[in-house]
C-alpha cells in the first residue's frame, strides 16, 4: 500500500495557524505578567498595603500602650516590611514577659500575643507593695495590695524568692488565694523552712522544694479537722496536725482589754511562776489521708 503524499501547499495554512496561536499565547502571558506587576505596584503605593490596626492580647501587668511603644513598627507602616524579630526581642527583654508572638492578619492587621509571668505574691519594699512574679523578679505597679496572693517576709535573696515563686505558681488558684502570709524561717539545719499563715486561721509549716506537691492537698487536710478547731499543720515530713491549745498553750480572755483602764496588778496578785518540767509535751496528730510523703 503506497504512502499518502501531502502537498506542502496544503500544510502551510496549518503551520501558520499553529505559529499564530503560539505567538498569541506568548503575548497574553507577557501581558498578564505586566498586569500583575502593575497591580502589585499600585497596591504597594495604596493605603491597602499599610497596617490598619495592631491588636495586643494578654496584656495584664503592662498596658497595651506600653507594648505598642516597644514595637519597631506602627500603624501606617507597610505590611510587607515588618521587623517582627526585632520587635519580639525588644518585648521579651522585659522581665515581666515570658513569651511573645507577632503575626500578620491579612489584609491589614497585626496581632501581638503576649504571655506574661504570673504574679504569685507581694512584698513590702520602700514602704510600698510590689508584686513578685513566678520568675522571682519584682513588678512595680500602682495601688498594689496583697489581696489575691500572699505577702512574703524574709525573701530579699532573689534565688530563694525565685524558688518559692515557682512553687507558688504550681498551686491551684483556689489554694493560693487561701494563703495570707509566708515567712522565711530558715536555719542552718533547715534552710528551706517556711511558716505559712492561712486566711482561714490555720498555720502551716512546710519546705520550699515540696511546697506545691504537699500544700495542694490543703483543703483535704482541713476537712479532716473538727469544725471550729484551729491549729498548726506540719508538712515538713509527711503531714501532721496539732491544735493551737496544744502547740502554744491555752489562752482565755474573759473580756476585751481596755487600754485606757488597764492598771498594773500588785505583786501579790500575780500568778505563781510555772515550774520547769511541769508542762507535758503535747501529742502530734498525724494526718494520713490526702498527702503523699515526700
Amino acid at each position: 500500500m503506497g504512502k499518502k503524499v501531502i502537498d506542502l501547499e496544503e500544510r502551510i495554512p496549518t503551520l501558520k495557524r499553529r505559529r499564530k496561536r503560539k505567538t498569541n499565547m506568548k503575548f497574553f502571558g507577557l501581558l498578564l505578567i505586566l498586569l500583575v506587576l502593575f497591580a502589585i505596584f499600585v497596591y504597594m503605593q495604596s493605603p491597602y498595603s499599610k497596617i490598619k490596626a495592631i491588636k495586643v492580647e494578654g496584656a495584664h501587668l503592662l498596658n497595651q500602650e506600653t507594648y505598642l511603644k516597644l514595637l519597631s513598627f506602627k500603624e501606617g507602616d507597610s505590611m510587607w516590611r515588618l521587623p517582627i524579630k526585632e520587635s519580639q526581642v525588644a518585648i521579651e527583654e522585659k522581665d515581666i514577659v515570658k513569651k511573645v508572638s507577632i503575626k500578620k492578619q491579612w489584609p491589614r492587621n497585626v496581632k501581638v500575643t503576649v504571655k506574661e509571668w504570673k504574679n504569685v505574691a507581694y512584698m513590702l519594699k520602700d514602704n510600698s507593695y510590689v508584686g513578685v512574679l513566678e520568675n522571682g523578679t519584682f513588678y512595680e505597679g500602682t495601688h498594689l495590695t496583697p489581696m489575691d496572693a500572699p505577702l512574703l517576709h524574709g525573701f530579699d535573696d532573689k534565688e530563694e524568692r525565685r524558688e518559692l515563686s515557682q512553687q507558688l505558681a504550681q498551686l491551684p488558684p483556689e489554694v493560693l488565694a487561701l494563703i495570707s502570709q509566708i515567712t522565711n524561717k530558715k536555719t542552718e539545719t533547715s534552710p528551706y523552712l517556711l511558716q505559712i499563715f492561712m486566711n482561714d486561721s490555720f498555720e502551716v509549716f512546710a519546705m520550699t522544694p515540696t511546697l506545691a506537691d504537699k500544700l495542694k492537698y490543703y483543703p483535704e487536710i482541713v476537712a479532716q479537722i473538727p469544725v471550729g478547731e484551729k491549729g498548726v499543720i506540719d508538712l515538713e515530713v509527711g503531714a501532721s496536725y496539732r491544735p493551737y491549745t496544744e502547740q502554744y498553750g491555752e489562752v482565755e480572755l474573759k473580756k476585751p482589754i481596755d487600754m485606757q483602764e488597764q492598771t498594773q496588778l500588785p505583786l501579790d496578785e500575780l500568778p505563781p511562776p510555772v515550774e520547769e518540767g511541769s508542762i507535758e509535751e503535747p501529742e502530734t496528730v498525724p494526718i494520713t489521708e490526702g498527702v503523699e510523703e515526700q
